[in-house]
């Protein structure tokens, strides 16, 4: 039979196969469906800050074993090829998943804490190559924040 799927905001669905030799980090608010035949383990991030990434505290998904995954996003998803040693720097809010194994950090989005405040910038996620990092084009922060002046 069939299994419909849909995630709770409007966006893109992707579908992911797992071969057993590569994982998928993924944000909780990026998972969407799975196999049975591959294990999805919650994991600590690296350090309590790495957590914040997608805005969803401090654990990230991986996904390991072979089989499908879905991963979803708000809005559509775009896929970012790292070359070795290629850097990325992408804002908090629009990661959805990366190559398992790929270095990355959190880190302010403005150098020193007054910037960060007086910018509004929060925090980005930085990737080094080699990996795949996937991102989603729209934050539910910034919606939540257009939404704002509308309420009572």
């Amino acid at each position: 039979g069939d299994v419909l799927l849909a995630p709770p905001v409007p966006g893109e669905i992707m579908l992911l196969h797992l071969d057993g030799a590569q994982g998928w980090v993924v944000q909780p608010g990026g998972y969407l469906a799975c196999d049975h035949s591959h294990c999805i383990a919650r994991i600590l991030a690296h350090a309590p800050s790495q957590g914040c990434c997608g805005g969803e505290g401090f654990f990230v998904m991986e996904a390991n074993g072979r089989g499908r995954l879905l991963i979803c996003s708000y809005g559509a998803i775009t896929r970012y090829d790292l070359a070795p040693g290629e850097k990325r720097k992408i804002d908090n809010g629009y990661c959805v998943a990366w190559t398992s194994g790929m270095e990355w950090n959190i880190a302010k989005a403005a150098k020193g804490l007054w910037n960060t405040v007086i910018s509004g910038e929060g925090l980005v996620a930085n990737f080094t190559g080699p990996g795949t990092v996937f991102v989603q084009t729209r934050s539910m922060q910034n919606l939540a924040n257009a939404l704002v002046p509308y309420l009572p």
